[in-house]
C-alpha cells in the first residue's frame, strides 16, 4: 500500500484508477487512509484498535482488540487537515477504550430523538392552538 503525504491540491489532483480502488496511506497520521474508487469518489478512513478491546497479558497490560474500520468523510466536502484531526479524536477515544464509531451512531441517535420530540411538540402545539377551538 501506497504511502504519501497528503496535501489538498494533491488529493484534488489524484487521477482514479482504471478499476478497482486504491488505498493509500497518511505518511503524517498514523491509521488514516484515502480510498479513492474509478468513478473519482475520495472517502478518508481511518484503522484503529480499541485499547482493552482484548484480554489482558500476564502482567495485566491490555490486550488491543481486533482493527476496526471507520469512514471518516469524503474529500472535498473535508479538506486534509479536518481529516487529520477526526483521526486523532478518534484515536484518542480508542485509546481511552471507547469506540469512536459507536460514540458517533450514539451521537446521531440522540440528534434524531432530539428532532422527533421537536417535531412532536410541534404538532401537539398546533392541535393545541388551532385544532382545539
Amino acid at each position: 500500500m501506497a504511502k504519501k503525504r497528503f496535501t489538498d491540491l494533491g488529493v484534488e489532483r489524484l487521477r482514479p484508477p482504471a478499476e478497482g480502488r486504491i488505498e493509500i496511506r497518511d505518511a503524517d497520521q498514523k491509521g488514516l487512509r484515502l480510498r479513492v474508487t474509478p468513478a473519482g469518489q475520495k472517502t478518508w478512513a481511518l484503522l484503529y484498535r480499541i485499547d482493552g478491546d482484548g484480554d489482558e497479558t500476564e502482567d495485566g497490560r491490555p490486550l488491543k482488540g481486533k482493527l476496526r474500520r471507520m469512514t471518516l468523510g469524503t474529500f472535498p466536502m473535508m479538506k486534509v487537515e479536518d481529516a487529520r484531526d477526526a483521526a486523532r479524536e478518534a484515536l484518542k477515544l480508542a485509546a481511552e477504550g471507547l469506540d469512536p464509531t459507536q460514540k458517533r451512531k450514539h451521537e446521531a441517535r440522540k440528534r434524531r430523538e432530539a428532532r422527533k420530540l421537536t417535531v412532536q411538540w410541534a404538532v401537539e402545539e398546533f392541535i393545541r392552538k388551532h385544532a382545539e377551538p
